[in-house]
C-alpha cells in the first residue's frame, strides 16, 4: 500500500495497475476515510483499477462506513468539511444514507453538486430532485 500526503483538496483510494492500493490524503482524519475505502477494496466491496474507474458495490453505504470512522477520529473535521443538505452531523448516529446523499460540493450545503449522489445517477443527475427527495424524507421523519 502506497499513501500520499495530497495537500489541498480531497482525498482519493484506488487500486492501480500494478495492483497497488494508493491512499492520497489531505489530514489524518482524511487518512482514518481512506483507510476504510482501502479496507474495502482489500475486502472485494470497491473494485476495478485506476483512479477514475473503480467500481462500487454500494457507493452511500462505503461511505457512510468511511465518514463514521472520520467522525469517531475528529467529528469537528467532519462537521467542517463535508457540508451537507441533510444536516451537520452531531453525533455518530447523524451519519445516515440521506447525510451522504446530501454531502454538497459548496460549503454552505445547498448550492452546489450533491458528489455522491451525481455519480450514482450520473446523466439523470439533478439537484432539484435530491433537494426534493431529503425534503420529503425530512419532513416524514418528523411525523
Amino acid at each position: 500500500m502506497r499513501r500520499t500526503l495530497c495537500g489541498k483538496g480531497k482525498g482519493n483510494t484506488y487500486r492501480d495497475e500494478n495492483n497497488v492500493i494508493t491512499m492520497e490524503i489531505v489530514n489524518d482524519a482524511n487518512a482514518i476515510h481512506e483507510a476504510a475505502h482501502a479496507q474495502q477494496i482489500v475486502r472485494g466491496e470497491i473494485t476495478g483499477t485506476g483512479k477514475t474507474t473503480m467500481r462500487h458495490n454500494n457507493l452511500y453505504s462505503e461511505e457512510i462506513e468511511a465518514y463514521k470512522r472520520q467522525f469517531a477520529f475528529d467529528r469537528r473535521n467532519v462537521q467542517n468539511h463535508a457540508p451537507s443538505y441533510w444536516k451537520t452531523p452531531k453525533l455518530i448516529s447523524d451519519i445516515t444514507e440521506n447525510w451522504v446523499i446530501g454531502i454538497n460540493s459548496n460549503q454552505d450545503g445547498h448550492s452546489g453538486d450533491f458528489i455522491y449522489a451525481k455519480l450514482v445517477m450520473g446523466i439523470n443527475y439533478d439537484p432539484k430532485i435530491i433537494m426534493r427527495v431529503l425534503d420529503d424524507a425530512k419532513k416524514n421523519k418528523q411525523k
